[in-house]
């Protein structure tokens, strides 16, 4: 039966003293399935704070187990301006004496009506939490700028400056969210899910200044190494109009020859040279693991779980290791209990990610002695993580091998 009918027949009941008399305690149980009715749906007396019964109003004693007054145990028969069941027939109004007030009554019609078309609106109310939520969407860096490919299938460019300000890194994940602009235009908020790894972007970032050669051209040259000198793209000499020793930073898309202007630093603004030589020298490392990692899958034969987000933002990071990758979202993680058993590493998204699903693998991966990590935001971070602990995750593979083997051999 629907809550609305549940609180029609429980208030009709509750109001009949003729149905009292021959049900006995009926009328009792009925005034529990109001009160249970008018919780469930939220309605809020008058004056009185939300949870409780809107039937309790002056002239009524409340009961102490559901919080309602029962017409014929407190002391004051229902009015007789108001029909039998204390509520207004045609033409005549509700009594303060009985216990419900118009608009107590027009609270419960409203709340039994909610209650009825909710069961119906589901599906809307979802594709409404999913717009404000925004569309999930995997973003791929270019020399200058980059795109979006939306779940639908859908693309979109993103300015290099949107880039930068955002600070998207390559293959990030993302929720975007579409909006109109004040000139009429599309546009989109765009939020990072899970941050990607430029360290894997076609291609090459740079800290330099703008040089100018002969013939009046324009070049960007990396700070740290003046023999890395590339020609400036037209379109970034025409629309940024750089000028002779200004700081910037660039991007060289990988077997390209000129260098995209990233951004243009005013001369008062100090170029981090420092900061760059380091950031430099920690994606040549993950270039250069990369490529070791490529040639040779250092993971193979192990199993590994990830709990949080969704499965196509991982696949790519673990399958590169040659590692079987078992996910879950953490909306059921149940449903992977018996793989984690058998798993020789356990990673937690826990940004997206509930707290059941969080202390459930954990303590199932400490009974069996998996060791399990934390992904903080990033794709490079879980990359930079299997390969820190690879001797450590292949170590377990190898003793849950020589366990089921030996299990096999006594059998």
């Amino acid at each position: 039966m629907s809550d609305a009918l549940l609180l029609a027949n429980a208030l009709e009941r509750f109001f009949d003293p003729a149905a009292d008399t021959a049900d006995g305690g009926a009328a009792e149980g009925a005034a529990r399935e109001a009160a249970v009715a008018v919780e469930q749906t939220g309605v809020e007396a008058d004056g009185g704070p939300m949870g409780q019964s809107a039937l309790a109003t002056s002239g009524h004693s409340t009961s102490a187990t559901t919080g309602l007054s029962r017409p014929g145990t407190s002391g004051q028969p229902a009015s007789a301006t108001t029909g039998q069941h204390g509520i207004a027939t045609p033409g005549q109004s509700v009594s303060a004496t009985p216990g419900l007030s118009r608009s107590a009554m027009a609270d419960l019609s409203a709340a039994a009506a909610r209650s009825e078309s909710e069961r119906g609106g589901g599906i809307e109310r979802q594709d409404e939490a999913e717009t404000i939520r925004g569309v999930a969407g995997t973003f791929y860096r270019r020399d200058h700028g980059g795109y979006i490919v939306l779940e639908s299938e859908e693309a979109f460019n993103i300015t290099e400056s949107m880039v930068t300000k955002i600070g998207l890194e390559h293959e990030a994940e993302v929720a975007c969210r579409p909006h109109m602009r004040e000139d009429g235009s599309m546009g989109h908020h765009i939020t990072i899910l899970l941050q990607g790894d430029d360290a894997y972007a076609p291609i090459r970032q740079y800290m330099g200044y703008v040089e100018l050669g002969s013939h009046h051209n324009l070049y960007c040259v990396d700070l740290n190494d003046p023999q890395q000198r590339y020609p400036i793209h037209e379109k970034d000499v025409e629309i940024q109009q750089p000028q002779d020793g200004d700081p910037c930073s660039f991007n060289v898309a990988i077997g390209g020859e000129y260098a995209r202007l990233s951004r243009l630093y005013k001369r008062a603004e100090r170029l981090p040279a420092e900061e760059s030589q380091e950031t430099r020298r920690s994606k040549a490392a993950a270039r250069e693991r990369s490529s070791r990692r490529t040639a040779e899958p250092f993971l193979e034969g192990c199993r590994v779980v990830v709990i949080g987000g969704m499965a196509k933002w991982f696949e790519s990071v673990v399958r590169e290791t040659g590692a079987e990758l078992v996910h879950d979202s953490g909306e059921t993680p149940e449903r992977i209990h018996a793989q984690l058993r058998r798993a020789h590493s356990l990673f937690l998204l826990l940004t997206n990610n509930s707290h059941n699903a969080t202390w459930s693998c954990i303590e199932i991966a400490k009974a069996h002695d998996i060791p399990h990590f934390r992904i903080e935001g990033s794709k490079s971070n879980l990359r930079q993580q299997l390969w820190d602990n690879r001797a450590l995750i292949r170590a377990v593979a190898e003793a849950s091998g020589r366990g089921a083997r030996e299990h096999d051999d006594v059998g």
